[in-house]
C-alpha cells in the first residue's frame, strides 16, 4: 500500500470501447503504441494487416485465442518480468515456449470481450455439462451464472492491472426493456450479463461507443465512411469520459494517450459528429451495405482526427425513442 499524490498521474490508460459490427474497433487496436493484440476469431488478421498497411504502421503482434486458457497464459506473460525478454509459456507451469518475441508490447488488446466471455462459457461447460431441458437445449444453473461472473471478472481485473495500457473491445448490446409505455431503451458493451458489461465499465478509465457517418462525396466522386467514438452519450448509452478527451473523439488510441498526457492539443483536429439518435441500429443505408458485403477494412475511413468540441450539443442530449412518443400523445 501507498499514499497517492494529487499530483501524480496514472502511467496506463485503460479503455472500453464498443459498438455495432464494422464501426472501426480493430483499427482503434491497431493505433494503440506498440499493441499486442489477442483476437478470437481468425478473420480479425485480415482486418488488423489491413488497417496497418493504411495507417502506416508495423503490422503488431497478433495471438488467436482458441480457448479460455490461452488468454490466460497470454495475460500472465504479459505480467511477467520486464527486465527479460518477452517470452509466451505454451502452457501455465509449461517450460516449452509458444513464442520467443524479445520485445515487451506497451499496449495489451482484447479482440473481443464479448467473445472472451463465449470461451469461458463453453469452459464451464466443459468442465460441468448442463442438464437438457425439454427442447434439448442446456438449462444452466445459478452455480453456473455465478462461476461464470467469478471467472469473467478475474479476467478483467488481470488485464486491468497489467503494467501496460490495456483496451478491450467489444460488441454493443442495444434493446429496449418494458412494456410499450414504459419502454427503456439500453446500450451497453455485450458481456455473458449485462452486470459484467457494466464491472468492465467500472474497471476502465475510459468507455467510448464506436459509431460511423457517411459523407457524401462531390458529383462523380465516391461516398466515404468517416468514424468517431463518444465519450459521453445520452442517459440510455453506457459512457466515460477521461478529461481533456472531449465528448467526441477520433479512433486514434496513441492520440488519445497524448492528449491524456498533455502532448498536444484536444482540439488540434476533427472528427464526425455523431447523429442526434447515435445507437447500434442507426446507420445510413450505404453503411448497411458495407456492414453486410464491404468489410470494415475495405472502407477508406477519414484521417484519424479528434473532434471539434461538443460541450453544448451534450448539454441538451438526444431524446430516447420513449420521449418522443409521449410527446405525440401529449400533442394529439
Amino acid at each position: 500500500m501507498k499514499r497517492l499524490d494529487d499530483q501524480e498521474e496514472e502511467k496506463y490508460v485503460k479503455a472500453c470501447i464498443y459498438g455495432p459490427p464494422g464501426s472501426g474497433k480493430t483499427t482503434f487496436g491497431v493505433t494503440a503504441p506498440k499493441p499486442l493484440i489477442a483476437v478470437t476469431e481468425r478473420q480479425a488478421m485480415v482486418h488488423i494487416r489491413e488497417a496497418a498497411r493504411r495507417l502506416g504502421t508495423p503490422l503488431p503482434q497478433v495471438f488467436y485465442i482458441e480457448e479460455a486458457n490461452d488468454l490466460r497464459n497470454l495475460v500472465r506473460s504479459l505480467g511477467g518480468d520486464r527486465s527479460q525478454p518477452f517470452k509466451v509459456f505454451e502452457k501455465h507451469g509449461n517450460d516449452k515456449i509458444c513464442v520467443h518475441q524479445g520485445e515487451w508490447p506497451d499496449t495489451f488488446v482484447l479482440d473481443s470481450a464479448t467473445d472472451a466471455c463465449r470461451l469461458l462459457v463453453e469452459e464451464i461447460r466443459r468442465e460441468s455439462p448442463p442438464k437438457r431441458g425439454n427442447d434439448g437445449l442446456p438449462v444452466d444453473s445459478q452455480r453456473f451464472w455465478n462461476v461464470l461472473i467469478q471467472r469473467a471478472e478475474m479476467m478483467i481485473t488481470y488485464i486491468r492491472d497489467l503494467p501496460m495500457h490495456a483496451v478491450f473491445l467489444a460488441l454493443s448490446d442495444d434493446r429496449d426493456k418494458g412494456d410499450e409505455d414504459n419502454k427503456q431503451r439500453s446500450l451497453v458493451p455485450l458481456m455473458a450479463t449485462k452486470g459484467l458489461g457494466m464491472k468492465l465499465a467500472a474497471a476502465v478509465n475510459v468507455v467510448g461507443y464506436t459509431y460511423r457517418k457517411t459523407k457524401r462525396g462531390q458529383p462523380g466522386k465516391q461516398n466515404t465512411i468517416e468514424y468517431g467514438i463518444q465519450t459521453t452519450g445520452p442517459e440510455y448509452m453506457t459512457t466515460k469520459p477521461y478529461r481533456p478527451l472531449r465528448d467526441t473523439e477520433v479512433p486514434d488510441f496513441g492520440y488519445w494517450i497524448r492528449v491524456i498526457r498533455g502532448e498536444v492539443a484536444p482540439d488540434a483536429q476533427e472528427a464526425p459528429s455523431p447523429t442526434a439518435e447515435m445507437g447500434a441500429g442507426d446507420v445510413s443505408d450505404n453503411d448497411k451495405a458495407i456492414a453486410s458485403g464491404e468489410s470494415e477494412a475495405e472502407a477508406e475511413p477519414a484521417a484519424a482526427t479528434p473532434a471539434a468540441d461538443t460541450t453544448e450539443a451534450s448539454a441538451a442530449p438526444p431524446r430516447n425513442r420513449n420521449s418522443k412518443k409521449r410527446e405525440e400523445r401529449a400533442q394529439s
